[in-house]
C-alpha cells in the first residue's frame, strides 16, 4: 500500500472540529429547528430510498440516480396549510407524490432561478397539494419518488462536485432528494439550514464495485448478483446527509466508535487518522467526561478539489488533509 503522509496539523484541527461536534450532540438537546420557507415546518425525519445507476451499467451515459423520499413534517405555524414546497436539483424530476395510504397527491414542478442568492442558480421548484389542511401542531407526511441526473453546481458551487460517477459518486442532500422549502428564500434553505436537524434513514443500492459510506449507524448490508445494498440511520439529529460510494477500503476501530472509508492506496494515512481521532476522543472524554451514548463517527475520504464538510455524524476529508 502507498504510504502517504498526514499533514498532522490540519488534522489534528479537523479533528478537534469533528470531535467537539460529536461530543456536544451527545451530551445536548438538537438546535430548535427553523421554519422552511414561506410555510412553517418542523422537518422530523427522512426515510430514503436510493439507487444510484439504476440500470446497472457503470457508464457516463448511465450516470443517474433514482429514489423515493418519504418527509415527515409538524405545520409549526399558527395557521393551516395545505400546500408545501420542494426544492430539487435542478436536473431532477418528481414523477409521484402519495400520501397516507399510497394516495396520489397532485404537485406541480418548474425549474426556476435563486431569487434571494444568485441568478445562474437554479432548482426545480415544486408544490405538493395536500388531500386536506395540516392543521397547527399536526403532523403530516408524503413520499416523493424522483429521478435524473447530477453534475453539481459549477456555476456557484464549484467545489462541491456532486455528480454520480463511475470514480466517485457523491450525491449531497441538496442535490439528491427533495427538501421542504420556498424557491425564493432557496438560497438561505439550502445553504443556512443547520439548525434544521432530523432523523434519517436511508437505503441506498448501488452495483457491486461500489462500497457506500454514509454517517450514521450502518442497519444492513445486502448483495445481489448485481447489486450491493446497504442501509443506515443515523444516531442524532443532523442537518445534512452525506453519502459518497466508490472502491472504497473500511477501516473501524474494535469498539466501531469510528469508521473511515478511504482509498485503496491510503491505509497508511487512515490508520494514522484513526489513531489521531482515538486519542483526541480520550483527551476529550478526561476533560469532560465519557460519551453518553454508544454511537459512532464516520471519516469520508474525498477527492481533491472537493469541499470538505462536517456534522453531528460525519466528516468529509479531502485526499490533501489525508495525505498531506
Amino acid at each position: 500500500m502507498k504510504n502517504c503522509r498526514v499533514d498532522f496539523k490540519r488534522f489534528m484541527t479537523l479533528t478537534t472540529v469533528s470531535l467537539l461536534i460529536l461530543i456536544t450532540c451527545a451530551c445536548t438537546k438538537p438546535i430548535e429547528p427553523a421554519t422552511s420557507g414561506q410555510v412553517s415546518l418542523d422537518v422530523t425525519d427522512y426515510d430514503m430510498e436510493i439507487d444510484l445507476f439504476p440500470t446497472d451499467k457503470v457508464q457516463p451515459e448511465e450516470e443517474s440516480i433514482k429514489g423515493t423520499c418519504t418527509i415527515k413534517f409538524i405545520n409549526k405555524g399558527d395557521e393551516p396549510i395545505s400546500r408545501i414546497p420542494l426544492l430539487l436539483y435542478r436536473l431532477l424530476d418528481v414523477k409521484t407524490v402519495s400520501g397516507i395510504q399510497g394516495r396520489e397527491l397532485r404537485f406541480s414542478q418548474k425549474v426556476v432561478k435563486m431569487e434571494d442568492f444568485s441568478p445562474v442558480w437554479q432548482v426545480n421548484r415544486a408544490e405538493v397539494e395536500l388531500s386536506g389542511q395540516l392543521q397547527p401542531g399536526k403532523e403530516g407526511s408524503f413520499t416523493v419518488a424522483y429521478g435524473g441526473f447530477i453534475y453539481g453546481s459549477p456555476e456557484v458551487f464549484p467545489y462541491t462536485k456532486d455528480h454520480i460517477g463511475a470514480d466517485y459518486t457523491a450525491p449531497a442532500q441538496r442535490t439528491s432528494s427533495p427538501i421542504p422549502g420556498s424557491w425564493r428564500t432557496a438560497g438561505t434553505t439550502l445553504i443556512a439550514n443547520v439548525s434544521d436537524t432530523y432523523n434519517f434513514r436511508v437505503r441506498i443500492s448501488a452495483p457491486r464495485k461500489f462500497l457506500v459510506a454514509c454517517g450514521g449507524r450502518i442497519t444492513g448490508q445486502e448483495k445481489t448478483e448485481e447489486r450491493n445494498i446497504f442501509s443506515f440511520e443515523s444516531y442524532l439529529p443532523d442537518w445534512r446527509i452525506d453519502i459518497a460510494a466508490a472502491e472504497f477500503d473500511l477501516l473501524t476501530d474494535q469498539s466501531q466508535t469510528f469508521r473511515i472509508y478511504h482509498f485503496t492506496d491510503h491505509e497508511d494515512a487512515a490508520g494514522s487518522i484513526l489513531t489521531g481521532l482515538k486519542d483526541s476522543l480520550n483527551i476529550y472524554s478526561g476533560w469532560i467526561g465519557n460519551l453518553k451514548s454508544d454511537r459512532s463517527f464516520t471519516v469520508i475520504e474525498i477527492p481533491g478539489g472537493y469541499g470538505g464538510q462536517a456534522s453531528a455524524n460525519s466528516i468529509l476529508l479531502a485526499r490533501r488533509t489525508v495525505c498531506g
